[in-house]
């Protein structure tokens, strides 16, 4: 018998680059175009690695930002799980924070406390990801495609500034189930942080940008989040209270059956980067709804686009001058 290569023990032929279990743990697919920076698809389906500002980035998060989603048939939940599969080990932390590193496990920005998939499978063949969410006994199932703006012999379209998500799911039981699948991102500014929902042609998106900075400042910029669905509600905020309030209030709001409400707020926040562990960047989100029919399945997309146009020689901090967060 012909002894197999190293790689074809790694990846049987009929499984080719799609992983499951403990080989999820180092996956860090990046989405973005070419030269524009990348948000890192984690294995299980976390957003990491923000490389969006202009510099490395490695281990970051950008506060709460996930997508999630939720199962209803006549007015009753029965499946609301943030869009993600376990965390796998080691659960020591990453060596960074105060209340955050080595020693202290997960960072709460992973939301391994929430419902979630226990189990998903990873397929990367770039420029496209593909992870499936199941679980068995869930009326619904769910796979992502995340892609990047990749288009052979068009550099232009290929640098856009982006990360393109669509979700599949798929109604497994006898019952027509209405389906809400939200994209949920933190505005990235402590200073003078404004969410705002505006229209994209007839497609629904917010805007994540600050007050605070001026046009040729290294932390000027903005995210945007954008989807295709006709039918959405959304929350320009979070609830904005202390300690771990934001988070609890949007899963209840999110568990409750129907639509979500609107939340807003007149005035930016005006945080201190070093010392905002009792209170919170803002966030908000958006969120496409659909009805399944038995066996049937349909589509949610979602786009997470960014703009920090001022890139500064930070290895280089005489040059850089002073800033603050971004």
């Amino acid at each position: 018998m012909m002894q197999k290569t190293f790689e074809q023990s790694l990846y049987p032929a009929d499984k080719k680059f799609t992983f499951t279990g403990a080989r999820t743990g180092q996956i860090s697919f990046p989405l973005g175009g070419i030269g524009a920076g990348s948000i890192g698809l984690a294995g299980n389906g976390r957003l990491i690695d923000w490389e969006i500002y202009n510099r490395p980035n490695k281990l970051s998060y950008n506060g709460f930002s996930f997508f999630t989603v939720k199962a209803e048939h006549n007015g009753e939940v029965k499946l609301a799980k943030v869009l993600h599969g376990d965390l796998k080990a080691p659960y020591m932390g990453e060596g960074r924070g105060k209340y955050e590193g080595y020693g202290y496990g997960p960072r709460r920005e992973n939301l391994t406390g929430f419902p979630h998939f226990s189990e998903t499978a990873f397929k990367g063949e770039y420029p496209f990801a593909e992870i499936s969410f199941a679980d068995a006994g869930d009326p619904i199932g769910v796979v992502l495609t995340a892609f990047n703006p990749f288009i052979p012999l068009n550099d232009h379209d290929s640098s856009l500034p982006c990360a393109i998500f669509e979700y599949e799911v798929t109604n497994k039981t006898a019952d027509t189930l209405d389906i809400s699948l939200a994209g949920v991102l933190t505005n990235p500014f402590f200073k003078g942080a404004v969410n705002k929902k505006i229209k994209l042609g007839s497609n629904p998106a917010m805007t994540f940008s600050s007050t605070h900075y001026e046009a040729d400042s290294p932390e000027f910029g903005d995210l945007t989040l954008a989807t295709d669905q006709s039918d959405t509600s959304y929350q320009s905020y979070w609830y904005r209270g202390s300690w771990f309030d934001n988070l609890t209030v949007f899963w209840k709001d999110f568990v409750t059956p129907g639509r979500l409400q609107e939340r807003h707020y007149d005035n930016p926040q005006e945080l201190d980067a070093g010392s905002s562990h009792n209170k919170h960047q803002d966030v908000g989100l958006l969120c496409g709804h659909q009805s399944i029919a038995p066996g049937e399945k349909a589509v949610f997309r979602f786009v997470i686009s960014w703009s920090f146009p001022n890139c500064v020689n930070f290895w280089n901090p005489g040059d850089r001058g002073d800033a603050d967060a971004g």
